[in-house]
């Protein structure tokens, strides 16, 4: 249950509350980040089309993309905001509350499309209504991962 759909929300929430944690460290930050797109990964990986068969690595290139690019953006964003002097202090630690979440919005994306980026190039298998199977189409898995992109929670 921890890496299905239905468990997102209940084993995501202490990640949650470990963004919004008062006082963030960079190592606290990087944690964070990795703890959320290590869990995004094994939901991702576990929701595969398990059609074809998808190698661990490729597994491990999707969270390695995902947390490096999370951490980068969340990192950045606070170093920006540290040098961002026209701020009052309350504002900075509002807008600092809330940087872990467009970090966090764009490594799933990644986090999406790196775990499944052999079925953009190979492609899903395609089934008529009676659950026949009609071929191959990377068309049907480019639009299936956008809609999961798109639909993908923090």
């Amino acid at each position: 249950m921890p890496f299905r759909m239905s468990g997102f929300v209940p084993f995501g929430k202490p990640v949650v509350v470990g963004f919004l944690l008062p006082n963030q460290t960079l190592a606290s930050t990087i944690f964070w980040q990795w703890l959320n797109q290590s869990h995004n990964a094994c939901v991702n990986y576990c929701n595969r089309n398990a059609t074809k068969p998808t190698p661990m690595s490729t597994f491990f290139q999707g969270q390695l993309g995902a947390v490096s690019g999370t951490v980068t953006i969340a990192v950045g964003l606070n170093i920006l905001l540290k040098r961002a002097e026209h701020f009052c202090p309350a504002t900075r630690i509002l807008m600092q509350r809330f940087i872990p979440f467009p970090a966090i919005g764009i490594a799933n994306v990644c986090n999406v499309l790196l775990m499944h980026h052999t079925e953009l190039s190979e492609g899903i298998i395609v089934l008529d209504d009676r659950g026949n199977v009609v071929g191959t189409s990377k068309l049907a898995a480019r639009h299936a991962l956008t809609e999961t992109a798109l639909s993908m929670p923090c």
